[in-house]
């Protein structure tokens, strides 16, 4: 029988500055997303102006965790930039985002709404952030970027259909004609407070 070991490093790095702040090292089998609290935890309590200064997190899919990105974010006011694990079945490229029937959505977080009339699928334009609710808007492309879409008056989407209940991640939110807005998430907005010097980009590897 062949047994193997090893091990491995956590390590949080100043990408502006090129220079270690923070790192564990563990078993080779330990969780990515569990020591990247242990992390944070450590850069909380050596570094804490680095957490209030820094804009931007990145790392690779093995911190992709609801958890940890809602920390960096409501805690820190840092943006994670981290890529999503792939957890779809194989072959599954969309689902029907729930309270809708022409709108879809893929693992990647993009979104898609199609034609009533001629069933041509359009990416839905980002209609920016609204920070009071939290949310991140999706508007109707027809609208967005003037193309011609048959169905537009009968498309629920462009008429400002019905929005789903907020339940989950994908929910989305139509509160006027050619608009919907993501029901949780993270939002893509820069954090850092006014006035202060920015750190730059954290990386974790």
């Amino acid at each position: 029988m062949v047994r193997w070991f090893g091990y491995k490093l956590h390590l949080v790095v100043d990408a502006k500055h090129e220079l270690p702040v923070a790192y564990t090292v563990t078993k080779g089998s330990r969780s990515d997303v569990k020591e990247g609290h242990v992390l944070l935890d450590e850069m909380e309590k050596r570094h804490p102006e680095m957490l209030k200064k820094a804009e931007v997190l990145t790392a690779d899919r093995g911190y992709d965790d609801s958890k940890l990105l809602s920390r960096c974010w409501d805690e820190y006011g840092i943006k994670p930039v981290i890529d999503t694990r792939r957890l779809w079945k194989d072959g599954e490229q969309t689902r029907l985002l729930p309270g809708h029937t022409n709108v879809v959505y893929d693992e990647g977080g993009a979104v898609y709404c199609y034609c009533p009339e001629t069933g041509a699928r359009q990416q839905m334009s980002n209609g920016g952030f609204e920070k009071d609710r939290g949310t991140l808007k999706k508007v109707c492309p027809a609208k967005a970027y003037g193309i011609t879409c048959q169905g537009r008056e009968q498309c629920p989407v462009a008429g400002g259909g019905a929005g789903a209940a907020r339940s989950g991640p994908a929910d989305l939110h139509a509160d006027c004609p050619g608009e919907l807005q993501m029901g949780e998430g993270i939002p893509v907005q820069d954090g850092g407070g006014e006035g202060e010097q920015s750190l730059g980009r954290l990386v974790w590897v």
